[in-house]
């Protein structure tokens, strides 16, 4: 792919490797360590990715300021869709505010001293 398309061909064999990858590294952890996947929400991660992906694409015939202001719209809506498709749980929200606010908390204190 890399000699015929240049660098979109390497993004694609690079995409196709990381997918090789996260398969086999599933299939191997569900053999070795016998873990369960939850499809569905592999799914839904999936489908909520490849939307996001395709704004980015889109938002790339635009003007570069609007482009930005697109990608970045859709940079902060991830995690929101994320959470609206009940993909994170209540619990796992609230930890993650305490970390991020114990890690901006401990970063504060360091820069005052």
């Amino acid at each position: 792919l890399i000699p015929f398309w240049g660098a979109i061909g390497a993004a694609i064999a690079t995409c196709f490797s990381i997918i090789y990858f996260a398969i086999s590294n599933a299939y191997f952890s569900y053999k070795t360590y016998n873990l369960r996947f939850d499809c569905m929400s592999i799914a839904k991660i999936f489908v909520i990715s490849i939307f996001c992906i395709i704004l980015g694409i889109i938002s790339n015939c635009c003007y570069i300021y609007f482009a930005l202001i697109i990608k970045s719209v859709i940079l902060l809506m991830y995690p929101v869709l994320i959470i609206q498709a009940k993909l994170i749980s209540r619990a796992e929200i609230s930890k993650l505010k305490s970390f991020v606010i114990n890690f901006l908390h401990f970063q504060i204190m360091v820069h005052l001293h």
